[in-house]
């Protein structure tokens, strides 16, 4: 049975939950109140609209069914982001064996060192930076620096508005969009294929971890590494 096609404001109320005001005026580093997950930054948006791309290839709609990014599982969410997402760079982390230990970008382990609590934080502040900047001397490595002046371009919604337009016989599309519905559909059957990939090794994983026990962290990105 062929399904319905919908129309655009249909597609607007219902399907395109991104245009949603909450989801449009996310402040960094604030999330979505009620929401499981974070839409504030440029990586979960990515990781959001890749999904919904996916989906709407053939073969995603029914790998996925109708659950759109809000509706997906922990689990779901989980693979999306190891594939897609961003992870974000820690201060700090702990050193598990010589490897990393000795990685360049970071600073020698050292358990010897003892920091003054009685000094302010601005003197203990200022040490520190003096106390890394003598390792990226070492090093020769440059901190990164913030893009002032320089906009920062958002991640596009376009290209899923367009092919549901297409899908949905709604309106005439020009050369330029129908490009884009194109290149559109290409990627969406990439990432329908890294997200089936994925969920097969996670599910995997998952199996191994009820049946034997073994000591797995699904959220890390090295338990889905090839």
């Amino acid at each position: 049975m062929k399904n319905k096609l919908l129309t655009l404001e249909e597609l607007k109320n219902g399907v395109w939950w991104w245009r949603q005001k909450q989801f449009r005026k996310a402040k960094t580093g604030r999330g979505v109140p009620g929401l499981p997950f974070d839409y504030s930054d440029a990586s979960g948006k990515r990781v959001a609209r890749n999904y919904e791309l996916m989906r709407r290839d053939p073969n995603g709609k029914k790998f996925t069914g109708n659950k759109n990014y809000l509706e997906i599982t922990r689990d779901e969410r989980t693979v999306a982001y190891v594939i897609w997402g961003t992870p974000p760079e820690t201060a700090y982390r702990f050193a598990l064996g010589s490897q990393m230990a000795n990685e360049r970008g970071w600073t020698e382990t050292d358990a010897r060192i003892q920091w003054n609590l009685r000094l302010t934080d601005g003197a203990l502040t200022a040490q520190f930076i003096e106390y890394i900047n003598g390792w990226r001397r070492s090093q020769k490595i440059r901190p990164k620096r913030f893009l002032k002046g320089k906009k920062n371009r958002g991640v596009s919604w376009r290209s899923v508005e367009i092919l549901d337009r297409q899908i949905n016989g709604l309106g005439k599309l020009n050369a330029s969009e129908r490009h884009t519905a194109s290149e559109a559909r290409k990627s969406a059957a990439i990432f329908f294929d890294e997200f089936r990939r994925q969920c097969k090794k996670y599910a995997k994983n998952a199996k191994l971890e009820s049946e034997y026990g073994t000591i797995a962290n699904f959220g890390d990105p090295l338990d889905f590494l090839p």
